[in-house]
């Protein structure tokens, strides 16, 4: 997916849920499948610092670590400050993307952090243990564990339901990384650990 697009999901997000103003409740957002309790979706989180590919790597690790693991990229992208921004890491921006299929790293310095997860184009899990993040997850999986989130899922048509989910990856309050998790038919097909 173009991350042009990413931004679009992320508006057509916002733009779907309203505040219920027939309560006295200020922490309650309805949308058109129920009620959704803002405090209850705060603390919602699938931690990224509890995820390691495959159960071994973490997601920000080493150059060398991901050369043995996946080999040499399939591409590698030089890449503007204007272009790429890591607040969640640095303030500096990421100097190269390596890419191996649709899965994309962001070289910072000596460090090599998970940006997007392609499952389909790449054989790997992310694994903690909250959950296993694989391809062709049910998105069920998700209405048990993160129940407040599942209820604010995105529809983007078909006959079984494709959108995404967006999580909280941390429960530290100044760490503004998030989750959004794409979805074909029901199946997980893509992860993006955004740091905006």
């Amino acid at each position: 997916m173009n991350k042009k697009y990413l931004w679009c999901f992320l508006l057509l997000l916002s733009s779907c849920t309203s505040i219920d103003k027939s309560s006295d409740n200020s922490n309650v957002v309805s949308e058109r499948k129920g009620f959704v309790n803002v405090n209850a979706w705060r603390d919602e989180v699938l931690l990224a610092d509890s995820l390691r590919i495959d159960g071994e790597i973490p997601l920000i690790t080493t150059e060398s670590q991901i050369l043995k693991k996946f080999g040499k990229p399939t591409k590698i992208n030089d890449v503007t400050s204007a272009r790429k921004y890591l607040p969640y890491v640095d303030s500096r921006a990421a100097t190269q993307e390596w890419e191996y299929g649709n899965t994309v790293f962001d070289l910072l310095d000596n460090k090599v952090i998970l940006s997007v997860l392609d499952f389909e184009s790449t054989d790997v899990e992310l694994v903690s243990n909250q959950i296993v993040l694989k391809k062709g997850l049910h998105v069920e999986v998700f209405n048990k564990l993160f129940p407040e989130s599942y209820k604010l899922r995105i529809p983007t048509g078909g006959y079984k339901w494709s959108g995404h989910l967006d999580l909280r990856a941390s429960h530290k309050g100044g760490d503004r990384r998030r989750w959004f998790l794409i979805f074909q038919q029901e199946r997980l097909v893509r992860a993006y650990l955004l740091g905006f």
